[in-house]
């Protein structure tokens, strides 16, 4: 099966762009690549999220937590995930010696802190960790 990561948007995305990926969808969210994002949109113009709302942010984990649908950047292209998708893929990378390359757990619905914790817990000393995210490229993904 083939996969492809999941970016956050370019914060100097237009906001049209990521509307029309969202169409339809009364409650969504948007993955901005920012040190300092976090907003909620009321988006009423029509054509677009009629009444709608679409919170933006830079964690993509609170997104998941928050709202069906996200926005974010799939294959180069704007595209609207269910965050159920998204959450299948959670991966955390860890690098627990200095040089080597990073081992990879599918996090499901384990916090990372836990696997981090385990990690821990059975003798390993975590250098590094950061959370990504994958695809398995399937039709659950609308791009626009």
């Amino acid at each position: 099966m083939r996969t492809a990561a999941v970016l956050p948007l370019d914060p100097s995305m237009p906001l049209c762009r990521v509307l029309a990926a969202a169409s339809g969808c009364e409650s969504c969210g948007a993955w901005i690549q920012s040190p300092a994002v976090a907003a909620r949109l009321i988006a009423t113009a029509p054509g677009t999220l009629r009444g709608s709302v679409l919170l933006l942010h830079r964690d993509l984990g609170v997104l998941i937590r928050r709202v069906p649908l996200v926005v974010v950047c799939f294959q180069g292209s704007v595209a609207a995930v269910p965050s159920r998708v998204l959450a299948l893929g959670r991966m955390l990378e860890i690098v627990t010696r200095a040089g080597d390359r990073p081992s990879v757990t599918r996090l499901g619905d384990r916090s990372p802190e836990l696997v981090l914790a385990e990690r821990r817990a059975a003798g390993d000393v975590v250098r590094a960790s950061r959370i990504r995210y994958e695809l398995a490229i399937t039709r659950a993904v609308r791009r626009r």
